[in-house]
């Protein structure tokens, strides 16, 4: 059995068992993400035929649970107390992180260190947008994310707040987020901007340090040099920093380094376009 309530897979089925308070017995139940609780579990006997839709207990695991153990039910005991992939009651609680996600996992990342609310210790701030100043005339906001997984440096959670004014991401989506130099929070960054990612290789900003770009290296391309013919075959360019009006460099991975210096976007970006933090 495991003990404390990290890494407590969520969306799965779980054996538990506290010391506090007496006379709990073992329960068996299903963990999920309560949006103003925090992580539980709700679940009942493993003798109680109405286990799965009607659980007599709910636990928080959120707080401190002493005594608490608990160890994932096999498939084999999924299959044979008759438990379903998710209860039906499930939906009641709105977006879900990923099935058998380990809660609690990312605390122990070292970029995320001093980033959490000390009473709620998977809530962090993080940068959102719907893209550069090149690509949107709205400027980013800071919301609180209530963490739900992670992938080595990228990180997943729900947002906690409803935007101002962006119109791509709004109150409970599960966005993606990475820990950028030149920032004093994460920065939200999309699917597509991963994808390309790995094709580029970026020189930080030479003035304020800033190491990630808010929109995919194949749009700022298009929106840098839209009357180019041949603009998609473009291997090392420069933007101006949002941040700062400082200068990042791009250049492909498959580009030789002993290749001349990146053309430098035609116009900056203006001063200060997002310090709105400050």
């Amino acid at each position: 059995m495991n003990q404390g309530n990290e890494a407590i897979p969520i969306g799965a089925w779980i054996r538990m068992s506290m010391v506090v308070p007496r006379g709990v017995p073992t329960l068996v139940g299903f963990t999920y993400v309560d949006h103003q609780e925090g992580p539980s579990a709700k679940g009942s006997r493993p003798d109680d035929p109405n286990l799965a839709e009607r659980p007599e207990v709910t636990v928080r695991l959120a707080g401190p649970n002493p005594g608490l153990t608990w160890e994932a039910l096999s498939q084999e005991e999924v299959r044979r107390l008759h438990l379903p992939r998710a209860p039906g009651w499930l939906h009641l609680y709105g977006e879900q992180p990923r099935p058998t996600t380990g809660w609690g996992e990312w605390r122990r990342h070292p970029a995320l260190a001093g980033r959490f609310r000390p009473e709620h210790p998977d809530d962090l701030q993080v940068v959102v947008h719907d893209g550069g100043p090149k690509l949107s005339r709205e400027r980013p906001e800071v919301v609180w994310v209530r963490m739900t997984g992670m992938d080595g440096d990228r990180f997943r959670g729900l947002m906690l707040n409803q935007p101002s004014k962006l119109k791509t991401v709004r109150l409970w989506d599960e966005i993606t987020f990475v820990v950028a130099q030149g920032l004093p929070f994460p920065l939200l960054v999309t699917g597509k901007y991963l994808q390309e990612r790995g094709n580029w290789t970026i020189r930080p900003c030479d003035k304020c340090g800033l190491s990630e770009l808010l929109d995919a290296p194949s749009d700022l391309i298009r929106a840098t040099f839209p009357q180019h013919p041949n603009a998609h075959l473009t291997e090392v360019f420069t933007q101006f920093c949002p941040l700062c009006g400082g200068v990042l460099s791009l250049k492909s991975v498959n580009r030789p380094e002993e290749d001349h210096e990146p053309e430098t976007a035609p116009v900056p970006a203006p001063r200060a376009w997002w310090q709105f933090w400050r």
